[in-house]
């Protein structure tokens, strides 16, 4: 590890990215200190393996990096940090949270936003669910489409939960009147039961 590390600081985009990769397979936790800098490489290629690296190693020693990179430039990192936030559980929630409830949130695209959700939702947080119920509530006249698309992420970080006050709330969603989001419901569902037949057919 300690030879490969000054590579970490080559000009060499891609040199720098099969280093970190290197590392990242070795799950090298002394080298973490070492990658964090490069969540803000100017190199998309090399923030993502450095993405990659910290998470094979643990979210837990690379938190702050982690917490750098869902605000990253690129949607897509933004999306991937926070699925390996997701993984840490419970702290994870805050700092989610924080982006979910900026300003700016709701008129990002779709697919960003479902991914901010999903990854919620893997934490199982209980006391995400009355947020959720407010979402699925919300039906102004105005801002519609934002309206619907956020009960759409709700229904994304429900179908990620586990226990009756989740599936209370898929219910709720499942009489919406936005085909979108009954169409999501469907889809979570149709999750839930493939998950399922997963488990019982591994206890076989």
């Amino acid at each position: 590890v300690d030879r490969l590390i000054p590579f970490l600081r080559d000009t060499r985009w891609y040199l720098v990215r099969n280093i970190l990769s290197v590392l990242g397979q070795m799950r090298a936790t002394v080298a973490v200190k070492h990658i964090k800098p490069l969540v803000t490489h100017d190199d998309l290629r090399v923030r993502r393996e450095a993405l990659t690296a910290l998470s094979l190693i643990g979210e837990g020693e690379a938190m702050d990096a982690l917490l750098s990179l869902v605000r990253d430039p690129d949607p897509r990192m933004r999306v991937s940090a926070a699925s390996s936030l997701a993984r840490l559980g419970r702290i994870a929630v805050n700092p989610l949270l924080q982006i979910v409830l900026a300003k700016d949130f709701e008129s990002r695209p779709l697919e960003e936003k479902r991914g901010f959700f999903e990854a919620l939702g893997r934490t199982n947080a209980t006391d995400l669910l009355p947020y959720l119920k407010m979402l699925l509530n919300k039906k102004p006249l105005f801002n519609k489409k934002e309206a619907e698309e956020m009960r759409v992420c709700a229904v994304e970080a429900l179908s990620r939960m586990k226990g009756p006050e989740a599936l209370a709330l898929l219910a709720v969603a499942d009489k919406d009147a936005s085909s979108m989001v009954r169409a999501a419901v469907t889809g979570a569902q149709r999750r839930r039961r493939e998950s399922d037949d997963g488990e019982e057919s591994g206890d076989v």
